[in-house]
């Protein structure tokens, strides 16, 4: 399963993405800053042990609630 959110701001863009493997030993989430030209500013990943965990982490530090994460497949 991979679920990607996205918080505008100035002067750089969070694009979030979940990744849930069931046949590994958990969650993965992408973070990557966005400049306003579109460029990487900084990216990082966080390993949970669930994706339940995962979002959960992902509302309390950024406020992105079940509803507005965008399911890729």
């Amino acid at each position: 399963m991979r679920k990607s959110a996205m918080i505008p701001g100035h002067p750089w863009t969070r694009l979030i993405t979940l990744e849930d493997d069931p046949d590994s030993l958990g969650c993965v989430v992408r973070i990557q800053e966005l400049t306003m030209d579109g460029a990487t500013a900084d990216f990082w990943e966080v390993h949970y042990s669930r994706i339940e965990e995962a979002m959960r982490e992902m509302e309390m530090a950024y406020g992105i609630g079940p509803d507005e994460w965008l399911d890729l497949g």
